[in-house]
């Protein structure tokens, strides 16, 4: 049978690989905004795969779950207009395929064995949203000798569905910081040659791209907005040296916030609702009042409103440093008097509880359920449930952290997954069994006997070249 006459594949998704200017071949170095260094362990990870379908008779398919690329860290030798504009794009996209021939290779081997591959765009590369970008993509793993790549290479600005097997999208729309308000059309309104940048971006735009010429890993600490905390505790030198960038990022950030009032943002959202996202139902494969309700649980974007981005500059912030700077208060006051006031002590035990409660927070294991996107998945699951859509595996990205855990306490199934990242990890706290990186996707198949769906966490061991379960505690 034909590989574009079959209907069922099994799928590897993986995510976050935030590929950038790379590897410069005349200097011998990568570029200073690079994140990931392991264009040869993918394409081994790819040759595994194809001697797999062989082997074992599967038809895979590919998904790449958001931020494939990272077209901000990419910078171009002159300024052009339009930094996110559809030229500037495929400008950029020239200097990320330079940058990492053995990836697009290794793509274009993959593609060329029959196998599709479909490319859910995320918050770091929103730039593929342009039709000339994901034409000139295509034809670049044409010219690596990838073929039929229009049928066999998809875009998926949001969601990628598959009834009875999987739900899966990058994760950006539930997380504020990085949410887009109309994410299927986002280009800026009255700019539509370019597209409307969420808070995060900027972050990366106005910070982390000046920031990594001394600390090439600054964009590795996951949230981005508890960078400065990480910095104070771990370097504070190479913060006093970069104080400069962070009071330039905080002043230009500020000037970002929509200049459309609450109704305006409302009644823009509504009519994109109506106008661009009902119609593109069908195309996703979900009825137009379940993907609008699934759009409704998107937290609201950051740069909507002052307040919102204070919020997120921070407050967010401190209340993951504020206990331990109101425990070193509190034993500074009662060292300082050895017959404190009982409101110093009280201070230092609310301080002590605050430390513990964010203590216990970081160290909540993989396995368990918790945080933003476990609670969207679930969320989804009751909406598909309802309308008889629910699928055993929901799988997200974008958090840097491979996840697995149950979505309803007394079930197996559905399970929620994080796909994790191919890119170096500075880790919150200390991980026995984690390692500066790890190579972890998300493997569906199904049992050749009953047919059941077989979601799996897997990790590549590039040194070994075999693909193993993913421990997790």
């Amino acid at each position: 049978m034909a590989e574009s006459e079959r209907t069922e594949h099994d799928l590897i998704i993986l995510s976050d690989l935030h590929l950038s200017a790379g590897y410069n071949r005349r200097t011998g170095t990568y570029d200073r905004n690079e994140d990931f260094f392991y264009d040869a362990a993918f394409s081994r990870f790819i040759d595994v795969l194809l001697q797999r379908a062989h082997s074992e008779g599967r038809a895979w398919q590919l998904v790449i779950l958001g931020d494939l690329a990272d077209f901000l860290q990419v910078e171009l030798p002159e300024r052009r207009a339009g930094l996110t504009s559809a030229p500037t794009s495929v400008a950029k996209l020239e200097v990320i395929a330079r940058g990492h021939p053995d990836f697009f290779r290794a793509l274009a081997r993959f593609v060329a064995a029959g196998f599709p591959v479909a490319i859910v765009i995320g918050n770091h590369d929103i730039e593929l949203i342009w039709p000339e970008v994901q034409a000139r993509f295509r034809a670049l793993l044409a010219e690596h000798g990838a073929v039929a790549v229009e049928q066999r290479v998809t875009f998926h600005p949001w969601i990628f569905y598959r009834p009875g097997l999987v739900y899966a999208e990058h994760g950006q729309q539930y997380d504020g910081i990085n949410s887009f308000a109309t994410l299927l059309q986002p280009q800026l309104p009255y700019r539509p040659e370019v597209i409307e940048l969420p808070f995060g971006s900027f972050f990366v735009l106005y910070l982390f791209n000046y920031i990594e010429r001394l600390d090439p890993f600054a964009d590795n600490v996951k949230p981005v907005t508890r960078y400065l905390i990480w910095a104070l505790r771990t370097r504070p030198i190479k913060v006093l040296a970069t104080f400069g960038y962070h009071l330039r990022f905080f002043s230009r950030v500020l000037r970002k916030t929509s200049p459309l009032t609450r109704a305006q943002q409302q009644a823009r959202r509504e009519r994109y609702r109506r106008e661009v996202l009902r119609p593109a139902a069908a195309t996703i494969g979900l009825p137009p009042d379940v993907l609008e309700a699934i759009d409704r649980l998107a937290a609201v974007p950051a740069l909507s409103s002052r307040w919102r981005q204070i919020v997120a500059l921070w407050f967010d912030p401190l209340l993951a440093g504020g206990p331990l700077a109101l425990v070193l208060w509190s034993l500074y006051q009662a060292v300082r008097r050895l017959r404190a006031p009982r409101r110093s002590w009280l201070a230092l035990i609310g301080a002590l509880a605050g430390l513990l409660w964010r203590e216990r927070r970081l160290m909540r294991p993989a396995t368990d359920p918790g945080g933003y996107l476990h609670r969207a998945a679930r969320a989804i699951d009751e909406l598909l449930t309802a309308h008889g859509l629910a699928v055993p595996a929901y799988v997200f990205g974008h958090t840097h952290t491979a996840e697995r855990a149950p979505l309803r306490s007394q079930d197996e199934m559905p399970r929620y997954f994080n796909t994790g990242t191919w890119t170096p990890i500075v880790p919150q706290t200390f991980d026995l069994l984690g390692t500066r990186e790890r190579f972890t996707f998300v493997q569906i198949t199904r049992d050749p006997h009953s047919g059941a769906v077989l979601p799996e966490l897997l990790v590549w061991n590039d040194a070994a070249g075999r693909i193993e379960p993913l421990p997790l505690l």
